[in-house]
């Protein structure tokens, strides 16, 4: 079974797995081109890149947010006239889960129980996401919200782990204490989406 993930909440990322084995896994930064059109190129050339067809994928998960509004609505329109064609399933998973799946086990502090996912909200404030659990089997904790950073500090006494695809964004406005816990996510590993502990479809 062929399944993929494509997440436009930052930049443009896809990823796709045969069985378990991921063969593709592809991002990129770049925020220009946010329109279905470019983002279908992109998404079609890097499938033929890799000689993997759109209609031999038979499930996809897209990427829900936090991010662009734009972009994830192109993201989630395009994926949806994928499918209708295809017939293949279709599901939404946050954007946030796969940064929050991607710091290996030893990049977390031992006593850890929870993750705080941090997204830039702009005018100073953050975007606050945050999974409890252990062994990479994460359950979200209420909705996303947005927060001013000093209010970060309450999170600092619950074993909590903060992670960030926008670390060097986020850095100035964070106090000392989150700052020394703050772990930076390069790139969004996408293919996290794919078949995620506890989210079963």
């Amino acid at each position: 079974m062929i399944t993929a993930a494509f997440d436009t909440s930052v930049g443009l990322a896809i990823a796709v797995a045969e069985d378990d084995e991921v063969i593709l896994q592809h991002s990129t930064r770049q925020t220009s081109g946010r329109r279905a059109n470019d983002m279908a190129d992109w998404l079609l050339k890097n499938l033929t890149d890799a000689r993997i067809r759109p209609a031999e994928i038979t499930r996809w998960t897209v990427g829900t947010g936090p991010g662009s509004f734009v972009g994830l609505r192109c993201g989630m329109a395009l994926i949806k006239g994928i499918c209708t064609q295809s017939a293949a399933q279709v599901r939404g998973l946050p954007s946030s889960l796969a940064v929050a799946l991607t710091p290996e086990d030893n990049e977390l502090p031992a006593d850890c129980n929870r993750v705080a996912v941090l997204n830039d909200a702009r005018q100073g404030e953050v975007i606050l996401t945050v999974y409890e659990g252990k062994d990479r089997q994460y359950t979200p904790i209420g909705e996303a919200e947005v927060k001013a950073p000093e209010e970060l500090e309450a999170l600092l006494n619950e074993n909590t782990a903060f992670v960030s695809i926008h670390a060097d964004i986020l850095a100035d406005r964070l106090t000392p204490g989150v700052q020394e816990r703050l772990i930076p996510v390069e790139d969004l590993a996408v293919a996290q989406l794919i078949a995620p502990q506890g989210f079963p479809w």
